[in-house]
């Protein structure tokens, strides 16, 4: 298995990411820096590392490998090039041409 990219926190210095900030708020970045089929890399406890699976198999990222041993594991995940297949409108959302007169 290639690993395009192994990101870890000495990685992330200098790009603004609190890393004593909630795992959502971190993982909602990682998503957001990251482009389809590059893999992100984790190693934490076992229950960081569950939470963190739920959170990526949501957002459709490929789980690649998981390990655990003594209360320790590592979690590998790529991202997919997944998008909604459908489109919705929310109304409220859009401005009509006398709200912008």
């Amino acid at each position: 298995m290639i690993v395009e990219k192994l990101l870890f926190q000495s990685y992330f210095k200098g790009v603004g990411i609190d890393w004593w900030c909630s795992l959502v708020s971190v993982m909602v970045e990682v998503d957001r820096i990251l482009r389809p089929q590059e893999t992100f890399i984790v190693n934490d406890g076992m229950e960081k590392i569950g939470e963190i699976e739920k959170m990526m198999e949501s957002l459709k990222w490929n789980v690649i490998m998981t390990h655990s041993r003594y209360g320790e594991g590592v979690i590998s995940v790529q991202k997919s090039g997944w998008r909604p297949t459908e489109v919705e409108t929310i109304t409220s959302a859009i401005s009509s041409e006398r709200e912008l007169v």
